[in-house]
């Protein structure tokens, strides 16, 4: 069982190039885009009303005058958003929906799924911090411990499960990931220079780079994950039927 890194990424952008993954890159985009000018603006107000004399500090940054309360709970409703968008993205790229997107995949075990993927990104995050005191343990943690959300969204396992079924998933295939993620790396820098362009430019235009670019670049490596988890997932699958014959 080896992971193809070639197919994964032709695989991934062959996910996204679809109806389904086109509205998923505009739903990034438009509410990450909302979700930034409302954390702009709780930063700025917090900032004015706790700290004034550094009131200054972010000029032209895109935000709007609304009051500290307003903008936390705005704030918190939209990531809470973001994480069901996330939920709901894993699946239809995983099942390979294109153009139709069935009812259970929005509305199935949501709370206890985007529980469990904030409690287990924490344990997953602090997983590789704790592994790169050494490097090598945390690479190895982040490529080893990389498909847990998709069990948590797709297969409806708990975060200990996801972790351990990811494992299990993945081990023989470190390097592969490695490079693979090496790919989306080098993608990402490449929008990176464009991110640093529009900061020169402006901070508005660096908070509009941000939301159109990067959250639905996020979306395009999902789709690359996806693909490599079918991949993965499907070939162990074959293997196993083909012990029990």
């Amino acid at each position: 069982m080896s992971l193809n890194v070639t197919t994964s990424i032709k695989g991934g952008f062959r996910r996204v190039a679809t109806r389904n993954g086109l509205l998923l890159i505009a739903a990034y985009a438009v509410v990450g885009l909302i979700w930034q000018v409302s954390f702009n603006s709780l930063f700025v107000q917090g900032v004015a009303q706790f700290a004034p004399e550094a009131a200054d500090a972010s000029p032209g940054v895109l935000s709007v005058d609304l009051p500290l309360g307003v903008l936390a709970v705005l704030t918190f409703v939209l990531f809470l958003v973001l994480q069901y968008m996330a939920l709901v993205a894993t699946r239809i790229l995983v099942g390979g929906y294109e153009r139709t997107i069935p009812n259970d995949l929005l509305t199935r075990n949501i709370p206890l799924a985007i529980v469990n993927l904030f409690v287990g990104g924490i344990v997953y995050s602090a997983l590789v911090v704790i592994g790169s005191i050494l490097v090598i343990p945390g690479i190895i943690a982040y490529l080893a411990f990389v498909f847990m959300t998709v069990y948590i969204a797709v297969e409806d396992e708990n975060f200990v499960a996801a972790l351990g079924d990811s494992w299990s998933l993945t081990r023989g295939n470190w390097l592969r990931l490695f490079l693979l993620f090496v790919v989306i790396g080098v993608i990402g820098g490449v929008l990176g220079v464009l991110f640093s362009i529009g900061s020169m430019l402006s901070p508005a235009a660096s908070t509009i780079l941000s939301a159109l670019v990067f959250l639905p670049f996020s979306v395009l490596s999902l789709g690359i994950i996806a693909e490599a988890f079918v991949q993965l997932r499907d070939e162990r699958s074959a293997a196993a039927t083909t012990e029990a014959i």
